[in-house]
């Protein structure tokens, strides 16, 4: 079952994948959390595989479901799990915060 609260990212795909019973146009990444990186550990940079098996954990698919996506589409999947590592908060939770792009209170509010 899912946590409501666990921050996610919606990420839509320029180029949508066939899959056996839809076309997946969007994919919902969410936040890792320790037991992901130790079920599905990314042993290197170069662990393509590895990487592809966290990727379809968060975003609740099959490795299988993301090997024909378009590699554009991916990288914003790369680009999602990045930001997340850093911990920054998306441009939504921050607004949802009242946090400005720079994580300061306030700054967004007008005066």
């Amino acid at each position: 079952m899912s946590n409501p609260r666990v921050q996610r990212k919606r990420i839509r795909l320029d180029y949508p994948v066939q899959l056996p019973d839809r076309e997946l146009c969007e994919v919902q990444m969410r936040r890792m959390t320790v037991k992901d990186m130790l079920d599905s550990p990314v042993k290197g940079a170069s662990d393509m595989e590895g990487e592809v098996r966290l990727m379809a954990r968060l975003c609740d698919l099959l490795p299988d479901d993301l090997y024909g996506m378009d590699f554009a589409d991916y990288a914003k999947l790369q680009e999602a799990l990045l930001s997340f590592r850093r911990g920054a908060p998306d441009a939504e939770a921050r607004h949802g915060a009242g946090l400005s792009a720079s994580g300061a209170a306030g700054e967004d509010e007008p005066a």
